[in-house]
C-alpha cells in the first residue's frame, strides 16, 4: 500500500501548457528528506526536519504530511482560516481581500481589559527590543504619553483606549504603506543607539532561498516578490491580521498571501511584513499536489529573529526549531481532525 501510495504522488501530471509541477521525489530531494522520512510521509506520519539557514537571525523549518481531503477542499480551508482557528495561541484574526476599508477591517483590535499589562507597556514604549516600532511610529507613543502625564493607563478607559487606537492606525498605516510600495514600504524597527532592524530585507532574502519555487513556478515567485508591481487575479490575493500569543504577551502581525491553484497543484505564499513584538518577520510556503481524494502538503517556514543570534546561536537556533516544529505538527493535526 505504502509503496503504491508513493508512485501515484511521483507520478502525478501536469495539466496541459502548464508549468511542469515538482514530484514527490523532486519534493522530498529538495527538502533533503531521506528514504526514511519518505517513507514516513507515505504511511501517513507528520514529517518534520530543520530547513536550510543563510542568515544568522533565521529559524527555518518543512513539513510534509498527507491528508485525507481532495486538494479543493483543504485550498478552501486553509483559504477560510482554518489553520489560524488550530492555532492554540492565535486569539483573533480577520482575513480580507484588497479594498475593504480599513475601518472595516481592523474594527476590532485592540486590547482586552485583561491585556491591561501590554497597554501600560506600550505606553511607555521606547526604542529597543520590546516592541517593533519604527522612530516615527515611537514618537506617535510619545505623544499620547504626553496626554496621559502618570496615569495608571490599564485602569483609565479613556488612556486605555487611546492606547489601542493609536496602535490601531499604526497597523492601518503598515498595511497601506506595503499595499501601496510591497516590501519597500515596510518601516524598519529602530532598535535605539541608530540600530535598526529592516524586514524588507530580511522577507528579500527569504524570498531569494525560494530556489524550487523560483525555478518551478517563475510568474507566482515573481507576482509575490515584486507585489504589487505585478498584476494578480483579485481572488488569489488576501491581506490578514492576527493577534497571537507571543512569549506570553499579545502580540498583533500582518500578513498577505497570495495563491495559485490549479486541478494539479495548490501554492500558497504568506509573508507576515509586520509582527508586534518576538520576531521581526515570517515568509511560509504551502504547496499541495493531489492524489486523488488525498492531498500532499508541504510546508516550509523562514522566520527572522534577534533573539537566535549572538552568544550560544546554535543553541538558540535549536530551541527555536524544536517550538516551531512543535506548534506547526500540532496545527496540521488539528486540521486533520477538522477534515475528518
Amino acid at each position: 500500500m505504502a509503496t503504491a501510495l508513493a508512485l501515484a504522488i511521483a507520478s502525478s501530471a501536469p495539466a496541459p501548457s502548464a508549468a511542469p509541477v515538482p514530484t514527490f521525489d523532486d519534493l522530498m530531494a529538495y527538502l533533503h528528506f531521506d528514504g526514511g522520512e519518505r517513507a514516513r510521509v507515505v504511511q501517513g506520519e507528520i514529517v518534520g526536519k530543520d530547513f536550510r539557514e543563510s542568515d544568522d537571525k533565521e529559524i527555518s523549518i518543512a513539513v510534509v504530511a498527507l491528508f485525507d481531503a481532495p486538494l479543493p477542499r483543504l485550498v478552501g480551508e486553509i483559504r477560510k482560516g482554518e489553520l489560524l482557528r488550530a492555532d492554540r495561541e492565535v486569539l483573533d484574526f480577520r482575513l480580507f481581500p484588497p479594498g475593504t476599508p480599513p475601518e472595516e477591517a481592523f474594527q476590532t483590535v485592540g486590547y482586552s481589559s485583561e491585556e491591561a499589562k501590554e497597554i501600560r507597556h506600550l505606553l511607555g514604549a521606547a526604542p529597543g527590543s520590546t516592541f517593533n516600532l519604527s522612530t516615527g511610529e515611537l514618537e506617535r507613543i510619545r505623544a499620547l504619553r504626553a496626554r496621559f502625564p502618570g496615569s495608571d493607563c490599564e485602569r483609565n478607559a479613556a488612556c486605555a483606549e487611546a492606547v489601542s487606537g493609536v496602535y490601531r492606525g499604526l497597523l492601518v498605516e503598515r498595511l497601506m504603506s506595503y499595499q501601496k510600495d510591497g516590501l519597500k514600504g515596510i518601516a524598519p524597527y529602530d532598535r535605539g543607539s541608530g540600530v535598526s532592524v529592516r524586514p524588507e530585507e530580511e522577507l528579500r532574502k527569504a524570498a531569494q532561498d525560494a530556489e524550487l519555487i523560483r525555478r518551478a513556478f517563475p510568474e507566482f515567485y515573481k507576482a509575490f516578490t515584486e507585489f504589487p508591481s505585478e498584476p494578480v487575479e483579485p481572488g488569489d490575493t488576501q491581506f490578514l491580521w492576527i493577534k497571537q500569543r507571543v512569549q506570553g504577551r499579545p502580540a498583533f502581525a500582518l500578513a498577505h498571501r497570495l495563491y495559485e491553484v490549479r486541478p494539479d497543484m495548490a501554492l500558497i505564499a504568506e509573508r507576515q511584513f509586520y509582527v508586534g513584538t518576538s520576531y521581526n518577520s515570517l515568509q511560509t510556503f504551502i504547496g499541495l499536489l493531489p492524489l486523488g481524494n488525498r492531498t500532499l502538503l508541504v510546508y516550509t517556514n523562514r522566520t527572522f529573529t534577534d533573539q537566535v543570534a549572538g552568544l550560544a546561536s546554535s543553541m538558540r537556533h535549536s530551541l527555536g526549531r524544536n517550538k516551531m516544529m512543535s506548534v506547526v505538527t500540532a496545527n496540521l493535526v488539528a486540521l486533520r481532525q477538522r477534515l475528518r
